[in-house]
């Protein structure tokens, strides 16, 4: 499931929650450019997290925002795409 121009209102800590629960859907997860950068601090925790796992029990989202790591988005994007090969 892609979700496009998402805004800063969204709970993204409590979607998270809900996904690392998540063992069915895929969701690609693409952030509004207004977000302002304490939310993005918060999003790129979040994409730490999932980063810093080695092996995950639930589907890894991929998340875009404008003025993420070129690297960590790569990353991302690596291990969506394992992922859904994968199963």
């Amino acid at each position: 499931m892609k979700l496009y121009g998402i805004p800063e209102v969204f709970d993204i800590e409590t979607f998270f929650a809900y996904l690392k629960k998540n063992k069915y859907t895929k969701f690609e997860l693409y952030f509004a450019d207004s977000i302002s950068e304490e939310y993005k601090v918060r999003i790129e925790k979040i994409v730490d997290e999932i980063l810093q796992t080695k092996f995950h029990d639930y589907k890894p989202p991929f998340i875009s925002f404008d003025g993420l790591a070129a690297e960590k988005h790569r990353k991302l994007q690596d291990l969506f795409n394992e992922i859904r090969f994968s199963y």
